[in-house]
């Protein structure tokens, strides 16, 4: 992983660098210094990142197959952005997020 890669799933997960620095006991600057390619990335580090982001993906991809069954039950596979198009923001399904 490129340390830019690095950059780009922690940002995409909504993680600030002094988070990621808290969960594995480091400064901030080593996070951002990881990032710039100033050192090199702590494979553990790289590992965690990655299990957050295959587990966000998980997720998401569990809760829009749940909301598709809840727009369109029993159609199977739908076309999500079609669905979403023919209602109104009020008439959208709400979930929760852990």
């Amino acid at each position: 992983m490129t340390p830019a890669d690095f950059k780009t799933i922690r940002e995409s997960l909504g993680l600030s660098a002094q988070w990621l620095a808290d969960a594995v006991g480091v400064d901030q600057r080593t996070v951002r210094r990881w990032e710039d390619g100033a050192l090199p990335l702590r494979t553990d580090v790289v590992a965690l990142l990655t299990q957050l982001d295959k587990q966000m993906d998980a997720d998401v991809t569990d809760e829009l197959a749940r909301i598709t069954a809840e727009l369109a039950p029993g159609q199977g596979a739908t076309d999500v952005d079609q669905l979403l198009a023919s209602m109104t923001p009020q008439s959208w399904p709400t979930t929760t997020v852990p």
